[in-house]
């Protein structure tokens, strides 16, 4: 169960990218009660906010972005996505 976590007895991703890979936009945009970590990596929604600006500037927002930037500095989690 990598990547996954319970809550309220029903599975949930604790990480945007399957979800970006599906297209599942309707999962992203109940993020507050699909992912149980939002609110430490999130901890405004202004945080979170410039992924649905760069997906309705997209051509296509269901089709699977490209990931050019994944990782980790500092202990914080980094993430880089190009959508066309």
């Amino acid at each position: 169960m990598e990547g996954r976590a319970r809550r309220n007895g029903r599975r949930s991703s604790t990480s945007g990218r399957p979800v970006l890979q599906k297209g599942d936009l309707d999962a992203l945009f109940d993020f507050r009660n699909r992912a149980p970590g939002m609110p430490y990596a999130h901890p405004t929604v202004e945080h979170f906010a410039p992924l649905f600006v760069a997906l309705g500037a997209a051509t296509d927002p269901t089709e699977a972005p490209e990931f050019t930037i994944e990782g980790f500095w500092l202990g914080l989690a980094k993430r880089s996505f190009q959508v066309r």
